[in-house]
Formats: structure tokens, C-alpha cells, sequence
């Protein structure tokens, strides 16, 4: 008899793991999802260029985490990285290709420290990702170093990136200076 308790409560010990592991993917899914509804609430929120602008970077300060953070528009005809906006670092003007911030860019696609070790470039960098509105790409923001509090940079963390990637992108790209011409023609 206590042998068959013992399998029993070992059962259950088993059973409680797993629903424990459950709950916390669970909980993790909602975090998400609440990540995801301040991303578009504040982007898809914002009436003009500075709102988006600032919306962006609120995002990268109080979802992602940093306080190193700056918003590139591209210029030039496509052929430099202009900072539009930026907080805890001074950004200076790049060209599109050049570094890891301007290879964002001309390859659009995003790095992180998820994928591996900081280029020796930008040792500080922590994600980089282009700002894209189907096939035009409005921009790049990169992010440099976390929180104190929040050290790690998580896969939620690229969850919200690629979100702001692609909705921020789109949002800049409605209320550029040309989006009005766009629209006439």
C-alpha cells in the first residue's frame, strides 16, 4: 500500500511540474500579448512624425528595457542613416552599409544579442533593426545597453523589436513629409 501511495504522489509530483511549466509558458504568452498591445496602442496612437518618434523610443525605454537607444530616418536618396531621435547616447549621421547599424539598414534585417556577440565596432550594441513599411525602409533604431534592472536582452524583448520593425516603420513612413505627396499622386 504505501508503495502504490508512493507512485501516486510521485504521479501527482510529476503532473504538478508539468503544470507549473504550463502556466509559466502561459504567463509568458500574456506578458507578450500586453507587450504587443502597448506597442500598438502607442505607435498606431501617434497623429505625427514626433508622437511616432517618441512613441518608439517609449517603447524601447519601458518594454524593452534601455535607456541608450536612437532612431534613424533614412536620407540622402537612401544613402545615409540621419539621427531623428535619440536618448542616453549622441548619434551622429551614418552611411547606410557602413557598421552594424548601417548594415541593418541596407540589409534590412534585425541583429541582437540573442544572435551572438556584439560587432567590435559597437561593443555596447545590444539590438539593431531596420524600420520598414513593405518594401520602403523608413529607418533603423538601435538599442545599447539595458537597464540596470532588466540586464538581459529576452526573446520577448525581440518580440517587441520586430513589432516596432515593421509598425513603427509603417507609422513613420504615414506621417514623413512626402506621405502627403505620396497620397496626391
Amino acid at each position: 500500500m504505501t508503495t502504490e501511495r508512493g507512485r501516486r504522489a510521485e504521479g501527482v509530483g510529476r503532473e504538478e511540474e508539468a503544470l507549473r511549466e504550463r502556466l509559466a509558458g502561459l504567463e509568458q504568452q500574456v506578458v507578450e500579448l500586453g507587450n504587443a498591445c502597448v506597442v500598438m496602442e502607442r505607435v498606431h496612437g501617434a497623429l505625427d512624425r514626433g508622437a511616432v518618434l517618441l512613441a518608439i523610443q517609449d517603447v524601447v525605454i519601458n518594454v524593452i528595457g534601455s535607456e541608450e537607444l536612437a532612431i534613424f530616418e533614412v536620407a540622402d536618396g537612401g544613402r545615409l542613416l540621419r539621427p531623428v531621435q535619440s536618448f542616453g547616447v549622441e548619434p551622429r549621421e551614418l552611411a547606410v552599409g557602413a557598421g552594424p547599424v548601417g548594415r541593418a539598414a541596407s540589409e534590412r534585417r534585425a541583429w541582437t544579442i540573442l544572435d551572438g556577440a556584439p560587432p567590435e565596432e559597437e561593443p555596447r550594441l545590444t539590438a539593431v533593426a531596420p524600420l520598414s513599411a513593405g518594401p520602403h525602409l523608413t529607418g533603423v533604431v538601435a538599442i545599447w545597453r539595458m537597464l540596470a534592472h532588466k540586464p538581459v536582452f529576452g526573446e520577448a524583448d525581440r518580440a517587441v523589436l520586430e513589432l516596432l520593425s515593421r509598425h513603427g516603420g509603417a507609422a513613420l513612413h504615414l506621417t514623413s513629409p512626402h506621405a502627403g505627396r505620396r497620397a496626391a499622386a
